[in-house]
């Protein structure tokens, strides 16, 4: 691959992203006390089809994003699959590549999950070592775990007979980079596809947002395009979006999940784009409200054109009625770090014509305008808007406040910050928590280390704690500290918010890494 400025920004849609910085450990391995796994996981868990996404960097900086299905027997083989993986800038683009039936997989009693995908395309082949941990035999997360890419994603069990959405509205927040200036780049939108196919100008809106390209295009209704079912790979189809204010034709591969859940990677080459994400099925009318409660979120991109990256995460209040009354968010802009920030009193716009929402977020200390979409499954999607700042994120409606305790599958990816620039890195691993005292593995993609024994960690956990939620009520909790011997002051201190009795979100507060993610609860 080509040598390049080490400057791609991960992507974290419809899932929660989150990176690291370059560690300084010795080996890997972990050292002290070796933990048993915890849980009752086998190959059997992971059986059938899944439809799954990540992205990130390659070993020279480029980005790339990738989505695919494979299908797997339950006994540790692969028997095929598609995928495609767009890493143009370094030469190659797979739309799709065929997952051959050499492929592989071993799962771990404690749900981690080691994936060998052997592809082919055309006279083209590659292998690509994937690192999951399942939260059960339907959801898991997802990292690439090997010295040729860094990335984050998840995975989903696919339904019978996949049929691609038609007759719907589809709501997404992909985002990804600008292929000449690798700033960062975003696209968010609610489209409407009818019986056959056709995406609808007029009944669609979009925003799309581009720092190196000085794009600002915001609540455009001119989209239109279409969505075509893959033949030759039931579950898998071509999606074409086009505007009159945007001169390029977007191309997306797209994955089902089920009715209302597509994986999303863009395979076109004009559009000077590169995005990645997961799409979910939407309401098509407006005069949209939030439910009245509490929404928690994660949201991460880059500053203005300097690309310094963020990360931030809350809880967010909602009367029911067009208003935001209170909530909480930390902030971390890898120079400063504000913690528990009250966030102030603020209304939202609703579109009278279709299901988009102008939120804005104020922390006291950055005001934040987001083009909102609602899902039918209670999550808002969020695209940044104000010309500040550029981030995307996700949002899900609040159900529980409940301190954390049991076994989680965790995700965490962004950018470390404590060398000359910022370096793409990616975590995945098994946690448990017992009375705020925290165990478990990370295994950690550190593709941008000094030393080659240093680019793969796995990580035994000590020392790590989790705090009860705060006094707030919201169910945020700092810190949430994963912690082992070889990380020395390189271990994670993040603060949670927990939606419910399945999924937290975290964001990293401290100042060796810009990075979001999540915990899934484990049902092994």
């Amino acid at each position: 691959m080509k040598g390049r400025p080490v400057r791609s920004l991960a992507i974290m849609l419809g899932v929660v992203m989150v990176n690291f910085v370059v560690l300084s450990a010795c080996g890997g391995g972990g050292g002290g006390v070796v933990i048993a796994p915890m849980g009752n996981f086998t190959n059997s868990d992971l059986s059938g089809t899944y439809a799954f996404n990540y992205q990130g960097s390659d070993a020279a900086g480029a980005p790339f994003a990738a989505a695919g299905q494979f299908t797997a027997n339950g006994s540790g083989a692969i028997t095929g699959g598609a995928i495609d993986l767009n890493d143009q800038l370094d030469g190659f683009l797979f739309t799709p590549a065929t997952i051959l039936g050499t492929s592989n997989y071993k799962v771990s009693p404690d749900g981690e999950t080691s994936v060998t995908l052997n592809l082919q395309s055309g006279q083209n082949v590659l292998s690509l070592d994937l690192q999951l941990t399942l939260a059960s035999g339907d959801h898991g997360l997802i990292s690439a775990f090997d010295l040729n890419f860094s990335g984050s994603g998840a995975i989903d069990k696919q339904v019978a007979n996949p049929a691609i959405p038609t007759s719907a509205n589809v709501a997404f927040a992909l985002s990804g980079v600008d292929t000449q200036f690798l700033f960062q780049a975003l696209f968010g939108g609610n489209i409407a596809i009818n019986a056959s196919g056709n995406i609808l100008a007029g009944s669609s809106i979009g925003d799309v947002v581009s720092v190196g390209e000085g794009i600002l295009d915001t609540g455009d209704t001119s989209l239109t395009g279409s969505i075509a079912a893959d033949n030759n790979n039931p579950g898998r189809a071509i999606v074409q979006i086009s505007s009159s204010s945007i001169p390029d034709t977007f191309t997306f591969a797209v994955y089902v999940v089920d009715s209302t859940h597509v994986k999303v990677v863009e395979v076109d080459t004009t559009s000077f784009f590169l995005m990645g994400g997961e799409a979910f099925l939407a309401p098509g009318t407006g005069n949209q409200q939030l439910q009245q409660g509490n929404y928690s979120y994660t949201f991460s991109g880059q500053t203005g054109k300097q690309g310094t990256p963020f990360g931030a995460g809350g809880v967010l209040t909602t009367d029911g009625s067009g208003n935001i009354t209170g909530g909480v968010q930390d902030l971390n802009n890898a120079t400063q770090l504000f913690l528990a920030q009250q966030m102030a009193k603020t209304s939202y716009t609703s579109s009278a014509s279709f299901a988009r929402l102008d939120m804005t977020l104020n922390n006291g200390h950055a005001i934040m305008e987001f083009a909102t979409y609602p899902t039918s499954q209670n999550m808002i999607l969020m695209t940044e808007i104000d010309g500040n700042n550029f981030g995307s994120g996700i949002g899900y409606k609040q159900n529980s406040t409940a301190a954390l305790h049991g076994n989680y599958a965790v995700n965490l990816t962004g950018f470390a910050t404590n060398q000359a620039g910022d370096f793409v890195q990616d975590a995945v691993g098994q946690i448990n928590v017992s009375s705020m005292t925290v165990t478990g593995t990370l295994m950690i993609n550190n593709l941008f280390a000094k030393k080659a024994n240093d680019a793969l960690l796995t990580e035994t956990l000590s020392n790590s704690t989790a705090a009860a939620p705060d006094a707030s009520g919201l169910g945020r909790g700092n810190p949430l500290s994963l912690q082992a011997a070889a990380l020395g002051v390189n271990g994670y201190s993040t603060s949670y918010f927990t939606v419910d009795g399945n999924r937290v979100l975290l964001v990293e507060m401290d100042k060796v890494r810009v990075s979001t993610g999540q915990l899934l609860a484990q049902s092994e």
